[in-house]
């Protein structure tokens, strides 16, 4: 008696023990009833029977489950190959969102790369803006401390001529003589400024 499975996943015990109810069937049996004459001849015949129906209803029922399995390893080796295929391609696509994954990993630091480079960029702009900034006030301060020397100069200048024609004025009145341009003030060249 050999108990199998239908069962793929108990293939292999399966197999094995069909492999060793073939070994065992090679066993030769020969048992010996106690009996002599005709009757120990027909109990041996009857019994000789009765073992070789039950082989062959044993041997055919393992020849069907050998082609039960059969087909069951045939479908199993079948779904494997299928099952391959399958992985493969799974492999494939798993190669291709891979390679996906590192260019956008790649366009990812490239794009912070140059956000940073932007960013140092305006941060340096920012900077020499705030310098031109400072510079210019202080350009302005030294402008407009220039703008007031020149102011007081100027007025200086004007106190100076001014000081200056009221004694021609007097000396024109005492001598009486009358010139014959007319007065025009002075104009002064400004200074350009740098």
């Amino acid at each position: 008696l050999v108990c199998v499975s239908p069962d793929a996943a108990q293939t292999l015990e399966t197999i094995s023990s069909l492999e060793f109810a073939a070994r065992a069937m090679c066993v030769e049996v020969d048992p010996k009833v106690n009996i002599t004459g005709k009757r120990y001849m027909s109990v041996r015949d009857g019994f000789r029977q009765r073992v070789e129906h039950d082989v062959e209803q044993s041997l055919k029922c393992v020849q069907e489950k050998v082609a039960r399995l059969e087909q069951c390893l045939e479908s199993a080796q079948q779904e494997a190959v299928s099952l391959q295929k399958a992985l493969s391609q799974a492999e494939f696509r798993a190669e291709q969102f891979e390679a996906l994954a590192d260019t956008r990993a790649e366009e990812a630091r490239n794009e912070s790369f140059r956000a940073r480079r932007a960013e140092e960029r305006a941060s340096a702009a920012v900077a020499s803006l705030e310098a031109a900034r400072n510079d210019s006030a202080e350009e302005k301060h030294a402008l407009e401390a220039r703008l007031s020397l020149l102011k007081v100069e100027i007025d200086s200048l004007r106190r100076h001529l001014a000081a200056r024609q009221t004694p021609i004025q007097q000396h024109d009145c005492h001598s009486r003589v009358k010139c014959s341009r007319p007065h025009r003030p002075m104009h002064w060249p400004q200074q350009q400024h740098q």
